[in-house]
């Protein structure tokens, strides 16, 4: 009879077997554990890749805008009206569409904006941008110093919450010497610093530079104490409906500095249709006649002449003949006596401004009685539709950009102040003036000699504030959203564009994102793509 009993080799296969079962069934477990793991992580990945992408295409619809706004600055000014104009332009400036690759749905719009007002972020959003020569540019002080000693200390010290220890270290960091001035601070002072560092002896490349400089906080340059700059913005933009990290006051010291200053401001010397001024000055009379003749009216271009041959009388009244010498006495006032082009140019013209109210005597010649020839500018009253063509035609200079005024028709108190020969008095009068401002005025007030033809200024002090001030400016700051259609990153940058110069170039960019999300889609023009999706499917 057999033994029923196992062997013991049979037993060992056996738990064998089983082990290699268990191990199996760790190894399929591991395997399914990494298959997992790996496809989680593709997950992951393919939607960081996506996340990319879409932050990518956001940046570029911001950089479209840019683009668009480096087209707009470009055209003459006469060409931005006609189009809806810099300040409030929904249509051009609102929910402007991209198309993507099948050209059948947007891939994505962007929107160009400003604060209405930057000292005031509860008027909410405009569809526009900003005019730099709304601000007092920095790089400009040296050369007001140079023409005006203290002119740029006074200047700054209109700044609210500035001190004159501050302003003299401000203008230590800008100007190129390594003097220190009475209450200012050079290298000797930043050296000690730690780390330690140098001035800049010239411009700054940004306004952020300005914190480097002695005794300038972040409280006063962008009016948010806290170092949590981010936070800070976006409390305040769902507050307001705007983001707030520029516009927030200083503690009561009054509006940041951020949204006083700048480092680049200018305006093309040319015409509202865009083409080259006139030089009164220019040296060769005959082409100058002929240029004038061909844009102004002959008794402009006729008296602009005889000028630069023979000079300006006393102003006012005419001046009479000298009996005693016989040679002129007699003078006619004849405005239609033969023009000697040959005779040259001895006098020119500081300013347009010199022309008014002057006589000028072209001495009596080969026989010709002398002359006497009255200006067609003729007191104030008389000059509310001569003068703006004049200013808008012609020059005393043949620089191609104008650098550093200030508009009289958008720099707030603080800045007016700032120019020299603007007191208090002045820019309070010249602000009220602008709030009453009609669709009628936007012509008459294209230039900054509105100040003269409605009266606020005499013409003596028109001429002395004309090399300070404007009432143009082809450098303009804005904020570019770029938006997908869908819910996803936004991109968010200010910008500065120098349309001063042909082509335009972007002087300053700064991304926005690290100070919150800032003005809510509802404002900007994410409705634009609704609606467009919505037109694709039907």
């Amino acid at each position: 009879m057999k033994s029923t009993r196992p062997r013991p080799h049979a037993q060992q296969s056996s738990a064998q077997r089983g082990m290699v079962l268990v191990i199996v069934m760790i190894v399929v477990a591991m395997v399914s554990l990494a298959g997992f793991s790996f496809a989680e992580l593709m997950f992951t990945e393919n939607k960081a890749v996506h996340l990319q992408g879409d932050e990518l295409q956001a940046e570029l619809l911001a950089a479209s805008g840019v683009e668009l706004v480096k087209s707009f600055v470009e055209q003459p000014v006469a060409s931005r009206e006609q189009v809806g104009g810099w300040l409030d332009n929904p249509a051009m400036f609102r929910g402007v569409q991209l198309s993507g690759e099948n050209r059948t749905e947007p891939s994505g719009h962007f929107d160009v904006i400003a604060p209405q007002s930057r000292f005031d972020p509860t008027l909410g959003v405009r569809f526009g941008l900003e005019n730099e020569s709304a601000r007092l540019n920095l790089a400009i002080l040296p050369r007001w110093e140079s023409k005006s000693p203290g002119a740029a200390r006074r200047a700054l010290q209109q700044l609210p919450g500035m001190t004159s220890q501050v302003a003299d270290a401000l203008l230590d960091w800008i100007d190129a010497d390594n003097q220190p001035r009475e209450q200012g601070a050079e290298a000797d002072y930043y050296a000690e610093q730690d780390p330690p560092y140098t001035p800049r002896n010239g411009p700054p490349e940004s306004l952020e530079e300005l914190l480097l400089v002695k005794g300038v906080s972040r409280e006063l340059l962008f009016g948010v104490a806290s170092t949590d700059r981010g936070q800070e913005a976006g409390n305040a933009a769902s507050r307001s409906g705007g983001r707030s990290a520029f516009t927030a006051g200083n503690s009561g010291f009054g509006p940041p500095w951020s949204t006083l200053l700048t480092l680049s401001s200018g305006e093309r010397n040319r015409s509202a249709v865009g083409t080259p001024r006139i030089n009164v000055n220019d040296s060769n009379l005959p082409r100058l006649y002929q240029r004038l003749c061909e844009t102004l009216e002959e008794p402009w271009a006729r008296f602009v002449v005889v000028y630069r041959q023979y000079g300006p009388q006393a102003s006012g009244h005419p001046s009479k003949a000298d009996k005693s010498t016989g040679s002129d006495e007699g003078a006619k006032h004849d405005s239609s006596a033969k023009l000697d082009l040959t005779a040259p140019a001895k006098f020119t013209l500081a300013s347009l401004l010199d022309l008014i109210d002057v006589h000028v005597r072209v001495p009596a010649s080969g026989g010709r009685q002398a002359v006497e020839l009255a200006s067609p500018f003729v007191a104030v009253e008389g000059l509310s539709d001569k003068l703006p063509k004049l200013m808008d035609l012609a020059t005393v200079t043949n620089a191609p950009v104008l650098r550093g005024k200030v508009n009289v028709n958008l720099a707030p108190a603080a800045v007016l102040r700032a120019v020299p020969g603007i007191d208090a008095a002045l820019a309070e009068r010249i602000v009220a003036a602008r709030a009453t401002q009609g669709e009628q005025d936007a012509t008459s007030r294209r230039h900054a000699t509105w100040l003269l033809t409605e009266r606020l200024v005499d013409v003596r002090t028109m001429k002395a504030l004309l090399p300070y001030v404007t009432a143009g400016g082809d450098v303009f700051r804005a904020e570019i959203y770029g938006l997908l259609p869908r819910s996803g990153p936004v991109a968010h940058v200010e910008v500065v564009i120098d349309g001063a110069i042909v082509p335009p170039r972007q002087v300053y960019w700064k991304d926005l994102r690290p100070l919150g999300r800032g003005f809510p889609a509802e404002l900007l023009g994410a409705d634009s793509d609704k609606n467009r999706q919505a037109s694709a499917g039907r």
